[in-house]
């Protein structure tokens, strides 16, 4: 089967924390589609701080999902298709995240060329921290929102958080009532 890629103006996104929810993602790229649920084999999540990094100043009050490679592992996420002029949207939350290209693969057996992000391993002075539990509410119920397998959506629930219960102010963006 070959490896499904986006047209000249288009480029496909794997998420696999806060952007898998809709109303999330939509805040930063509003025209972004959804595609498919679908597994990143070779890596596995971590979460870890910036550099100068405090529960005050983190947007998510905690520290953020990454990935990083590890063959014994797998993530799943999502893909979205997005104008290639909407990359900047991705930036104000990802700005010391590299963008390698990856390839995933649907349920269905589909693969996909698509970019991703994750902290670049090598960010000095990047710790591993808990997230909190308003971020991991998000990932939560985007996996759930994007199809996820039920077994990563447990897994994902059984990820220690830092305990803040001081919601952010993006969580009241995520949610308009």
């Amino acid at each position: 089967m070959s490896v499904q890629k986006a047209p000249n103006d288009k480029f496909f996104y794997f998420c696999y924390a806060s952007n898998l929810l809709k109303s999330r993602f939509h805040l930063y790229v509003p025209s972004a589609e959804f595609v498919s649920p679908a597994k990143l084999e070779g890596y596995r999540l971590n979460f870890r701080s910036y550099p100068g990094w405090t529960l005050e100043t983190s947007q998510w009050r905690g520290s953020l999902c990454s990935i990083e490679e590890d063959q014994q592992a797998h993530v799943w996420g999502a893909i979205w298709r997005l104008d290639k002029t909407d990359v900047k949207g991705l930036y104000p939350t990802l700005y010391r995240y590299s963008s390698p290209e990856i390839t995933v693969t649907t349920p269905e057996g589909h693969t996909y060329l698509c970019h991703t992000y994750h902290m670049a391993p090598d960010l000095e002075g990047a710790n591993e921290e808990p997230p909190s539990p308003h971020y991991m509410k998000v990932m939560i119920e985007g996996a759930i929102e994007s199809n996820l397998p039920s077994s990563y959506v447990d897994y994902l629930k059984t990820i220690k958080d830092n305990g803040d219960t001081n919601p952010p102010p993006v969580m009241a963006q995520i949610y308009k009532k």
